[in-house]
C-alpha cells in the first residue's frame, strides 16, 4: 500500500474523526482503488492503525 497515503489518513482521522474519513471516503474524497493489507497494519499504531482499519473496512464493503 502506499505509505504515504497511511499517513494522509491518519492526519485525516486525527484532525477530523474516523467517521468523517469514512464518509469523505464514501463521497469519492480518497482513492477507493487503495487496498490496505491487513498483515501491515501491526506496523502502524495509533491514528494511522484506525485509519488504515477504516479504509480497510471500505474497501472489503465496497468489493
Amino acid at each position: 500500500y502506499d505509505s504515504e497515503l497511511v499517513v494522509l489518513a491518519g492526519e485525516m482521522v486525527e484532525a477530523e474523526g474516523a467517521e468523517v474519513l469514512l464518509e469523505k471516503v464514501k463521497l469519492g474524497g480518497f482513492p477507493l482503488e487503495v487496498r490496505i493489507e491487513t498483515s501491515k497494519l501491526d506496523e502502524h499504531r495509533g491514528v494511522v492503525g484506525a485509519a488504515s482499519m477504516v479504509l480497510h473496512r471500505l474497501v472489503v464493503e465496497e468489493d
